[in-house]
């Protein structure tokens, strides 16, 4: 159920960025091609590749992004990392924000938002998340 929830936020999110007012059966075939490619791995699994992935991607310490200090290059990776578990394994808040140092859900909700609307504006953070997302899933 929560990849079929993920699947259709997929489909939300894409005509929201893009602006396309009508699903396509390409646009609905890209939304649930994921599902079945995320099933060789767990949630946790997944988790951990992410952290790892974001931790290179932006030259930054992996127990950086799990920990509690509060500085921008920290602040910005684990946002992104929080963002791209949430669209690849559809884990709830609550469960995301345990895998940082127990962070509450209205954080964890809050730094999906923010990637998400940044990525309106930001081609390059877009680009980044993405190859971010192909690295975790081809490995």
């Amino acid at each position: 159920i929560r990849q079929l929830e993920g699947a259709v936020k997929k489909i939300a999110a894409y005509l929201n960025i893009f602006g396309s007012g009508t699903v396509t059966i390409n646009i609905a075939q890209n939304a649930i091609k994921d599902i079945f490619n995320d099933n060789s791995m767990s949630p946790e699994v997944v988790t951990k590749k992410v952290i790892e992935e974001v931790a290179r991607s932006f030259s930054i310490e992996v127990k950086e992004i799990t920990s509690k200090r509060q500085y921008a290059a920290a602040t910005n990776s684990r946002q992104v990392a929080m963002y791209i578990i949430s669209e690849m394994t559809g884990l709830p808040a609550k469960k995301i924000g345990e895998s940082f140092n127990g962070r509450d859900h209205s954080t964890v909700l809050y730094s999906i938002s923010k990637v998400r609307e940044e990525m309106k504006r930001n081609s390059s953070l877009k680009n980044t998340v993405e190859d971010i997302i192909k690295n975790v899933r081809e490995n």
